[in-house]
C-alpha cells in the first residue's frame, strides 16, 4: 500500500503563511499586556500552525 501526499499550496499562498504565522507569533511572545491571555495562546498555536502548514507545503 502506497499513500503519497500531493502539494496542494501553491508559492504565494506558502509565503503568506508563513509571514502571518510569524506576525502572530510576534504578537503572542512580545505582547502580552495588550491581549488578553486566551487570544494570546490562540495566536501563538495558529502562529505555529501556520509556519508548519507553510514550510511543508501541504
Amino acid at each position: 500500500m502506497d499513500i503519497s501526499f500531493k502539494r496542494n499550496i501553491g508559492s504565494i499562498d506558502r509565503a503568506v503563511r508563513v509571514i502571518l504565522g510569524i506576525i502572530l507569533l510576534y504578537i503572542a511572545i512580545f505582547q502580552p499586556l495588550t491581549i488578553s491571555s486566551g487570544w494570546m495562546y490562540a495566536a501563538g498555536i495558529v502562529g505555529i500552525f501556520m509556519m508548519i502548514e507553510g514550510s511543508a507545503g501541504y
